[in-house]
């Protein structure tokens, strides 16, 4: 499910290193099939309940959390 909003990919990278602090990055050039944004449309699933998605930055918090208690000690 998506939120009605597009986000590029530096985009997000840059919301998950608020969250989770610097990490090292290795670009690659794009492919011919890459696509700089995608946006999924969420109209029809208004249509049959009330859906009211959670903000991007709270997602990439909120899995980050999650993903930091499941880290094998």
């Amino acid at each position: 499910v998506g939120s009605g909003t597009g986000y590029s990919v530096n985009e997000i990278l840059g919301m998950i290193k608020e969250v989770a602090g610097e990490f090292r990055l290795i670009r690659e050039k794009p492919r011919k099939f890459d696509v700089p944004r995608s946006v999924l449309d969420i109209g029809r699933l208004r249509s049959f309940i009330d859906f009211k998605p959670t903000d991007i930055m709270t997602g990439i918090r909120n899995t980050f959390a999650w993903l930091s208690r499941k880290r094998p000690v």
